[in-house]
């Protein structure tokens, strides 16, 4: 979960998928610390926090994520080169969107899905393929 800010979705994903581990990434020392508690109030064993700036991450992780999902990020071009190497061959890059949508262009592959609704606005769901 790039981005997490609050856990969102990490969390909840890996309520969902207590089996698959969920790592929850943001450079905000506070963010990381509050999702912290959180994890450990919800006993969730297989979600991890990294503070980081994502272009910051070391090349260990790079071809470790089947799946990377971002909620209200705007992909900028230093961002995409690090996506692309942290995910695996044939993995997928999942943005949840209301806006800004001018970033998506960069990318070869992708589906986007409408999911706008009355009582939360208009969003996209964009699955970006490898």
């Amino acid at each position: 979960d790039f981005g997490t800010g609050g856990g969102l979705p990490g969390i909840p994903l890996n309520i969902v998928y207590p089996s698959s581990e969920i790592y929850l990434l943001d450079s905000t020392h506070k963010k990381i610390n509050a999702v912290k508690d959180i994890i450990k109030i919800l006993d969730l064993p297989s979600c991890f926090t990294i503070v980081s700036r994502l272009e910051d991450l070391e090349s260990s992780w790079f071809g470790s994520f089947d799946i990377i999902v971002c909620r209200s990020v705007k992909i900028l071009p230093k961002y995409k080169s690090v996506l692309f190497k942290l995910i695996k061959n044939n993995g997928k890059i999942i943005l949840y969107k209301s806006k800004l949508m001018d970033d998506i262009g960069q990318f070869k592959k992708y589906q986007i899905h409408d999911v706008s609704h009355p009582a939360i606005g208009k969003r996209k769901i964009i699955v970006i393929e490898m």
